[in-house]
C-alpha cells in the first residue's frame, strides 16, 4: 500500500470483443509469484460489454483487488484513457487482452523502476505462434514482437503500451492517448513521445515479458500490411497536425517515407519474382514508406484490420 492507502499500482488490461482472451490475461496476472500490492482494472471497449459478465465473476473471487470499467466509445486510446481515469495507483502497467505476462512480470518492472528512478519502463514481447501459421512466420514473429537489444537499465527510446510500467501523473500531464493502431512495436502514442521528449528517464526491463498470441485473422499479409500501412499513415498525420512542435517529425516522416518507397519498390518486386522466402518483410518496408507518404485521412484503408483493431468513432 502507498501511504494514501491507495494500491501502488495499477494493471489496465484492455479489452475488445475477446473475453476469453481477457480473462486468461487477467488470471496471468493475478497468478504472479511474489508481485509488489496492486490493484487490477479491467476495461471492456465493446459496446454490447461481451467479457463484462467473466471480469465481474473474476472480480469477486480474486485475492486482488479487481475493478471492472464499461467503456463505450470504440477505440483503443479510449479505452486506455479509461483506464487511467479509474486508476489509483502511483504506477499504471498496461498490458493487451491477448498477452500472458511471464511469472514475476510486475515485480520486475517495479524494481527496474525503484532502480534507474525511471517515469516510464518497458518490457520485451514475445509473440507466441499458433499451430499451421507456416507461410512468412518469421515475418509474422517478428512483426507482432518487441525485443530490441537493450541492457536492462535506462535507454533514450520509447515505445507503445504493450507491457509497460509508467507513472500515472505523467500520463495525466501529457495528455491522453489518441493512437489507435497498435500492432506495430514502433507505433507510440504522442502522448508517451512527449515525455521522451521532455527529458523523462525511460528504462528497459529485460526480465519483465509478456507472451503474445496474434489471433488466427491477424496471420495473413492482407491484415498485417493494411496495419502497417495505417500506421504508418496515422504517425505521420498526427506530427504534421500536431502543430509546429512536431511539424519538423512529420517533415522527416515524408521524406524518409519517399526514400523507403524508391529503395523497397524495386526489390519487393524482385523478391516477389523469384518468391522470396523474406519478401514479406520488403513489402512491409514499402507499405511503411507509403503510409508515410499518403498521410491524408483520403488514403485510409478499411479492411480486415479496422475490425480486429478498431478506431474511435
Amino acid at each position: 500500500m502507498s501511504a494514501s492507502g491507495n494500491p501502488c499500482y495499477s494493471v489496465v488490461i484492455t479489452t475488445f470483443r475477446r473475453p476469453r482472451a481477457v480473462i486468461a490475461a487477467a488470471q496471468s496476472v493475478l497468478a504472479q509469484d511474489a508481485p509488489p500490492f496492486f490493484e487490477l482494472i479491467i476495461v471492456d471497449n465493446d459496446p454490447d460489454g461481451s467479457a463484462l459478465k467473466p471480469a465481474r465473476r473474476l472480480a469477486a473471487e480474486a485475492g486482488f483487488p479487481v475493478r471492472v470499467v464499461h467503456e463505450r466509445r470504440i477505440g483503443l486510446h479510449a479505452a486506455r484513457n479509461a483506464g487511467v481515469e479509474a486508476a489509483e495507483g502511483e504506477f499504471v502497467a498496461f498490458l493487451d487482452d491477448n498477452q500472458i505476462v511471464s511469472p514475476r512480470w510486475l515485480k520486475q518492472l517495479a524494481e527496474v523502476q525503484r532502480t534507474t528512478q525511471a517515469g516510464l519502463v518497458f518490457g520485451a514481447v514475445h509473440a507466441r505462434m499458433q499451430r499451421g501459421a507456416a507461410e512468412h512466420s518469421e515475418f509474422y514473429k517478428a512483426y507482432f514482437s518487441r525485443d530490441p537489444d537493450h541492457r536492462e537499465g535506462l535507454i533514450d527510446q520509447v515505445y507503445d503500451c504493450r507491457c509497460s510500467l509508467i507513472r500515472r501523473d505523467l500520463l495525466r500531464e501529457a495528455g491522453p492517448f489518441v493512437l489507435d493502431a497498435i500492432e506495430d512495436r514502433d507505433a507510440v502514442d504522442p502522448a508517451l513521445a512527449q515525455l521522451r521528449d521532455e527529458g523523462q528517464a525511460i528504462a528497459w526491463a529485460a526480465s519483465a515479458w509478456v507472451w503474445q498470441a496474434p489471433q488466427r485473422e491477424q496471420l495473413s499479409l492482407n491484415y498485417a500490411l493494411r496495419s502497417a500501412y495505417n500506421l504508418s499513415r496515422e504517425c505521420t498525420k498526427l506530427a504534421i497536425c500536431g502543430g509546429r512542435r512536431h511539424l519538423r517529425s512529420g517533415a522527416l516522416n515524408l521524406l524518409s517515407g519517399l526514400g523507403m518507397v524508391l529503395s523497397a519498390a524495386p526489390a519487393a518486386l524482385a523478391m516477389f519474382c523469384v518468391r522470396s522466402r523474406r519478401r514479406a518483410f520488403m513489402y512491409r518496408r514499402l507499405v511503411d514508406g507509403m503510409g508515410r507518404v499518403l498521410w491524408a485521412s483520403a488514403f485510409r484503408l478499411s479492411g480486415p484490420d479496422r475490425e480486429l483493431m478498431p478506431v474511435a468513432r
